[in-house]
């Protein structure tokens, strides 16, 4: 057994170079996500966010009016600006949102003040846009938020949802940009 013991003459000289060897904690990298059936037994896309510009596209078919991608931003990374670039498909609005979370979500007013991010997606008002938005009110489109409601992302695990009414060969693209 080993006794240590204090008295209030202890010399501080023995307490500070007992403090100098305190090992400097190392980061932990952002984990790797996993797959994640989605209601549809269809597996979310990943898409780790490890360039300063992104690009994705997201796919719709006669499946599912959802689809569900898993965003992971590095830990020294914000994403700074989510831009529209193309959109096809005859449903010329959509619904995004970006949530903080591993876990699938459904869309609905409760989720919300939930969301990190979120917007309709006008196609050909927003196409080149930046649409990395938020609002409390649901009823503000994009461009009449304060600012847009620009808001960045932190490093983490997101999950993004885009859902289309018209799943007739919809198309969207998307530059994810960091800083």
């Amino acid at each position: 057994m080993i006794f240590i013991s204090c008295t209030e003459n202890e010399d501080e000289g023995n307490s500070l170079l007992l403090n100098s060897f305190t090992p400097t904690p190392k980061p932990i990298p952002t984990p790797t996500p996993k797959p994640i059936p989605t209601p549809t037994s269809e597996l979310i896309e990943i898409l780790i966010l490890n360039e300063d510009t992104t690009k994705h596209i997201v796919r719709f078919d006669e499946n599912s009016i959802r689809r569900y991608i898993q965003l992971v931003i590095p830990g020294n990374k914000a994403l700074s600006s989510l831009i529209l670039d193309k959109y096809i498909g005859d449903d010329k609005i959509a619904f995004y949102g970006i949530y903080k979370t591993a876990e699938l979500w459904e869309p609905n007013e409760e989720v919300v003040p939930l969301l990190s991010a979120w917007g309709h997606i006008e196609s050909e008002k927003f196409i080149g846009k930046n649409i990395l938005s938020y609002s409390t009110n649901l009823d503000l489109t994009i461009d009449q938020r304060v600012n847009n409601g620009y808001v960045e992302l932190g490093s983490g695990v997101y999950i993004m949802l885009v859902q289309n009414g018209n799943i007739d060969n919809a198309e969207y693209e998307f530059s994810f940009i960091l800083e």
